[in-house]
């Protein structure tokens, strides 16, 4: 285990299964991992599940030792709707969950958007979960900065022939606010795996990233806070999101 301000992160690539093999598909897959925070992929379970089934499948997961786990997001059926739904687990317990809000493509017609975004506080860590798609708009990660979280969770299910656009929103995401963020994928067909972490931190008088990428296996890397804070603190003052600059005009000729 890792004391502060370093953190042990896990990136796990996990394959799409129903609901009857999830258990031990999650539990393979967790072994030999000793990360404080664990990532799985977006809607890896294949098939809707009640919030009763998620919660049971996520506590007979056994992840009492885990400090941060976010299994990925699970399509939940509720009575106002369907939503794309990825949840924060600590040392086995639900802390809370965060819904999509970005839909994508197809999935305007079949779930329901979610409203609000969370960030998880943690003694001096702060966490946001940003479920796929969501990455993609600028306003997610400056609301996510401007509230001091620290590490973005970004479960995902990316289509092979978008990899190169995937890994350069989760490389900008990170190097234009100054904050981690672990994009995990399936490794199943048509996803193929690629996973991504990318870290920031002071380089001179800038800012660089580092990067992993793995095709199938897991991404293991530490994280230290105190590499970027400062950083992404400053960053916010500069860009807060609001953008009520300079008036424009526009020239006819």
């Amino acid at each position: 285990m890792y004391k502060m301000p370093e953190i042990g992160a896990s990136i796990i690539q996990l394959k799409r299964t129903d609901k009857n093999s999830a258990h031990d598909n999650a539990v393979n897959s967790l072994k030999n991992v000793n990360s404080e925070i664990i990532l799985f992929p977006e809607k890896w379970i294949t098939e809707k599940l009640t919030m009763e089934e998620a919660l049971s499948i996520i506590e007979d997961l056994g992840t009492e030792n885990i400090p941060y786990f976010i299994p990925g997001s699970f399509s939940i059926q509720t009575d106002a709707g369907l939503f794309n739904r990825s949840f924060f687990v600590h040392y086995g317990k639900i802390a809370g969950y965060q819904d999509k809000i970005m839909l994508y493509g197809n999935e305007k017609i079949h779930y329901n958007s979610g409203n609000i975004i969370t960030i998880f506080s943690h003694n001096d860590l702060k966490f946001g979960i940003a479920v796929c798609y969501d990455i993609d708009f600028p306003y997610y990660m400056k609301i996510l900065a401007g509230n001091g979280c620290d590490i973005v969770l970004n479960p995902s299910l990316i289509g092979h022939d978008f990899n190169v656009e995937w890994h350069m929103y989760i490389k900008i995401r990170s190097l234009e606010n100054r904050m981690p963020v672990m994009s995990a994928n399936s490794i199943s067909d048509p996803y193929l795996g690629e996973s991504i972490m990318a870290v920031p931190f002071g380089f001179k008088n800038g800012f660089r990233i580092r990067t992993k990428i793995e095709k199938y296996k897991n991404i293991e890397d530490v994280i230290n806070t105190e590499d970027y804070r400062d950083g992404r603190n400053k960053r916010f003052m500069e860009d807060p999101g609001k953008y009520a600059g300079p008036e424009s005009k526009i020239i006819k000729f």
